[in-house]
């Protein structure tokens, strides 16, 4: 089976996405969330990380990284293992904790507000709280945007206010970005346009030119099978959006 791929480079952002092994509630108490939190902030201040929008639900987390350093892969080896060793030994258990290797889908500039509108509304599209009253899902980002006392030094919290149309970071601002999210929330159409259905699918989120420049990033003889492998999910992506152009067509 092909390894997901791993392409890094200083000032890359990512969707960064995993699930605990067998789909398990790995965050189904307030100590496991904390403990994971906790990792989550020595990760991001050891590594020189900075987040733009984080949530965690009951089985999963989602992330949207941005590593000034070009290192994903060395932070996200220590957040897993870290959090899972504490996590084993508090339970006097053994064994994985998240579901193999993580997802990291490489991100354009467009594609950076989307992913963290998409991280936002997690918790509303799963049914756990309504779009009004986000705020008061704790374990997100945007409970911290909303509560700037409890915020995290390495978090961007405006690049959500920034994305859905310059908003300030203020009480007005805040409510206003809220006001957007529900909107989103309740329009099939916008979310299409957003691309929510396939937020979590492929390797990187970006236009053809974008996936190419990444591509050629890579070195010539380092990491080759990783290389040759990102490059077969982009031919198979385009070849796939070629077919799909097609039976649009003849549709029409």
């Amino acid at each position: 089976m092909a390894r997901k791929l791993r392409i890094e480079y200083p000032g890359a952002f990512y969707h960064v996405i995993n699930r605990g092994n067998y789909r398990s509630w790995i965050f189904e108490t307030e100590g496991a969330r904390h403990a994971f939190l906790l990792c989550l902030k020595e990760c991001c201040e050891a590594k020189g990380w900075r987040l733009h929008a984080w949530c965690l639900m009951s089985n999963h987390y989602h992330l949207l990284v941005e590593t000034p350093g070009g290192n994903l892969v060395d932070g996200m080896r220590w957040l897993q293992s870290t959090f899972a060793n504490r996590f084993n030994r508090f339970r006097g258990e053994n064994g994985h904790v998240f579901q193999g290797r993580y997802k990291a889908l490489i991100l354009s500039d467009e594609a950076i507000g989307p992913v963290c509108h998409y991280i936002h509304l997690n918790p509303v599209r799963a049914g756990l709280v309504q779009a009004g009253e986000l705020q008061s899902y704790s374990s997100s980002s945007f409970h911290q945007l909303w509560y700037p006392s409890k915020r995290w030094p390495f978090v961007n919290y405006e690049t959500g206010l920034e994305y859905a149309g310059g908003l300030a970071d203020n009480a007005a601002g805040r409510r206003r970005y809220r006001q957007y999210l529900a909107a989103v929330a309740g329009d099939e159409e916008q979310q299409e346009r957003l691309g929510f259905a396939r937020m979590c699918w492929g390797w990187a989120k970006g236009d053809a030119a974008f996936k190419k420049r990444v591509l050629s990033l890579k070195e010539d003889g380092k990491e080759g099978r990783e290389h040759v492998e990102s490059e077969t999910a982009y031919r198979w992506e385009e070849s796939l959006s070629k077919l799909m152009d097609m039976l649009a067509a003849r549709r029409t």
